[in-house]
């Protein structure tokens, strides 16, 4: 990974330091729980909200990032993978998230479909993804139709981005 990237990589964790922490919050990382980060990249935003939790898997495409993440984060475990075919059996992590990665899936609705999928029945999904017309909307659906969890969901917005979260 470039020296660039890392950079750009840190100003985006600093930018998102507030909603990182919000994330953090909804996640509740406590004993137990398996996290799982779609998109995750090197892990360097999951690493922020995700401590705390049992077991961080991050799925990423990108070998490279995949191969860097394990580097620099081997508290972490990083498989290669497409959203929409996540590489794991059902009902297996808690928590679901998706930060800042959401945008680049092209078919959403099926990862949405795998996301719900790999999610225990009493599992949370949590994302921050880009806030689009399209994405929106997607991301609604996804609350209404695909999830059914107890408790009420929350959406926070800011700018131009969002965090979607549940809780009991």
């Amino acid at each position: 990974m470039s020296v660039l990237s890392r950079a750009l990589e840190r100003g985006s964790i600093r930018k998102r330091a507030t909603d990182l922490a919000q994330l953090h919050e909804l996640i509740a990382p406590v004993s137990g729980v398996r996290l799982l980060d779609v998109g995750g990249g090197t892990g360097a935003a999951t690493q922020r909200f995700a401590t705390g939790c049992a077991e961080v898997v991050v799925l990423e495409p990108d070998r490279k990032k995949v191969a860097e993440g394990r580097r620099l984060r081997p508290s972490i475990r990083f498989e290669e993978g497409h959203a929409e075919e996540i590489p794991f059996p059902e009902r297996i992590f808690d928590r679901v998230t998706s930060v800042v990665a959401f945008h680049h899936v092209e078919n959403q609705d099926r990862a949405l479909e795998e996301m719900r999928r790999v999610l225990r029945d009493a599992g949370r999904p949590h994302g921050l993804p880009r806030a689009g017309r399209a994405h929106g909307k997607t991301a609604s659906r996804w609350i209404h139709r695909c999830i059914k969890l107890p408790g009420r969901h929350r959406l926070f917005r800011r700018g131009n981005e969002m965090i979607l979260g549940f809780s009991d």
